[in-house]
């Protein structure tokens, strides 16, 4: 609502009328007070971007919603990812700045406008779209050998940034006790 949007930017509108009506008061009484239509008109201009800013983010298509791994990154938490080799190449070589020593992922796809003038500030939906990992961010995966259906051996170049641990199968119950 209009409220909220003045709100917001800090502009109250019970503020604004009545900042109005003590001038018009003063004017009905005689008083040689001219009324400043800047102040009103600056008010307005305030409250027009507001509510452009809140039409803008409310009318877009899309809105970005940090992921696991994004989320993960952020607070430093592990992430699984199971069964990796069934995940598409291209998801997959995203993973590799990730799991390098700047351990940095881009969000390309959230969207802003980096040929900006450096005197203009992006929207902060816009903002932060490198992402570098907590220090306690840690990745772990699982996997199956490849031959099966649908899955395939992993890259050279992701595959040499994990630590492999082989598993043999379990043959009967007193393996899993173990």
């Amino acid at each position: 609502s209009l409220r909220q949007a003045s709100i917001i930017k800090g502009v109250d509108s019970s503020e604004i009328s009545l900042r109005h009506s003590k001038k018009k008061q003063k004017l009905e009484t005689g008083e040689a007070v001219a009324v400043k239509e800047d102040d009103f008109c600056r008010d307005i201009k305030s409250l027009i971007k507001a509510i452009e800013h809140l039409h803008e983010k409310h009318s877009s298509l899309f809105e970005w919603i940090d992921g696991p791994l994004v989320t993960a990154m952020k607070k430093g938490h592990l992430l699984l990812l199971d069964e990796m080799s069934l995940a598409e190449d291209a998801v997959l070589e995203r993973l590799n700045s990730v799991l390098e020593p700047s351990r940095l992922l881009v969000l390309a796809e959230k969207g802003g406008d980096v040929s900006l003038d450096s005197s203009e500030e992006l929207p902060s939906e816009f903002q932060n779209t490198e992402i570098r990992a907590n220090d306690d961010f840690r990745i772990f995966a699982t996997m199956n050998p490849g031959g099966d259906f649908g899955k395939r051996e992993l890259s050279p170049a992701l595959r040499s940034r994990f630590t492999e641990i082989w598993v043999p199968s379990v043959i009967d119950r007193h393996s899993i006790d173990l």
